[in-house]
């Protein structure tokens, strides 16, 4: 795609317009497409996460004789953790030892002191 004074696009102000708006709908167009490639990527990353499990939960279930409702159990003592049973897991941010900051989730330090956060949670 040429974006020169062709044929067409005119010349000044208006010419320049008609570039811009060009310009700009091949970047959406793009920016679109990069993002349904991304939203493609993690539905099929979900599905997988979904079948691993399911494989893991049924193992649990044959193996050490644990029922549907032993999950459900679970599932809302963990969600109840941070306090609110709102089907998602909030865990509480850790202390900070050298400064007493709040460490978010996730972080392995403080982001203040760079003391190692303590007692790291592996799924967050």
């Amino acid at each position: 795609m040429s974006f020169g004074t062709g044929a067409g696009l005119g010349s000044g102000a208006a010419g320049d317009a008609t570039r811009v708006g060009i310009l700009s709908d091949a970047l959406l167009d793009s920016a679109r497409k990069r993002s349904q490639r991304r939203l493609n990527d993690s539905k099929v990353e979900v599905e997988h996460l979904t079948l691993v499990v399911d494989a893991m939960w049924s193992l649990l279930a044959e193996r050490l004789n644990l029922t549907n409702d032993d999950l459900l159990a679970r599932i809302d003592e963990l969600d109840l953790a941070d306090g609110v049973l709102d089907g998602r897991r909030q865990p509480a941010p850790a202390m900070c030892t050298g400064c007493e900051a709040a460490i978010p989730p996730g972080r392995p330090n403080c982001q203040f002191c760079g003391t190692p956060s303590p007692d790291r949670d592996p799924f967050t």
